[in-house]
């Protein structure tokens, strides 16, 4: 009887443990930032076309995980220069995430200690430029990660949806929107 009352203990208390701790015992919760504070720690922001794509090397192991993470070379044509010295129409820089060749972004880039041009805040500083239809009409929209970035009144967006219709976890913003409110902050300051 003793024997079986402590083995139900152990597994009851192991139960508990798990549901106590959740899954996410080693997971970190990135906190948000203000596009504002991504404009001003960016060396350059501007909006592009990814002409090419080029695996270069890994990282070193990153914290929470003993994978390298791929470093990628991104070719692309400067559409619009919002801010940055580049007068270059054609730049390169780095990131640990794929963005697909042939297509429109809005990159906030930063420079590495050996001046190379990458994205900031883990990948989360290229975000994806598309036509959808939104309450305007068919419009060029930035689809903005809004669980990492956080925008301000001044900005209108339209909550993203899935394939099932479930609530995202990324916005769209018009285009024009965006960056006339990131030239204007600049011009502010």
């Amino acid at each position: 009887m003793e024997k079986s009352f402590t083995r139900t203990f152990y597994i009851i208390v192991t139960i508990c443990a798990v549901f106590l701790t959740g899954s996410s015992a080693y997971a970190t919760k990135m906190a948000r930032i203000s596009i504002d504070n991504f404009l001003s720690m960016a060396h350059f922001v501007a909006v592009v076309n990814i002409e090419s794509t080029q695996l270069t090397g890994k990282t070193k192991q990153q914290v929470h995980t003993t994978i390298p993470l791929p470093i990628i070379k991104h070719k692309v044509k400067v559409i619009k220069k919002i801010k940055g010295q580049s007068n270059d129409m054609d730049i390169s820089f780095l990131n640990t995430k794929g963005l697909s060749a042939g297509n429109k972004y809005i990159v906030f880039l930063v420079k590495d200690k050996n001046d190379n041009l990458q994205v900031m805040v883990n990948g989360y500083g290229a975000m994806r430029i598309s036509y959808i239809s939104m309450s305007q009409g068919i419009v060029e929209a930035v689809r903005i990660p809004e669980s990492y970035i956080e925008l301000p009144k001044a900005i209108k967006y339209e909550v993203g949806s899935s394939a099932k219709g479930e609530q995202a976890s990324y916005v769209w913003s018009e285009l024009s929107h965006i960056s006339n409110y990131l030239q204007k902050k600049l011009t502010d300051n």
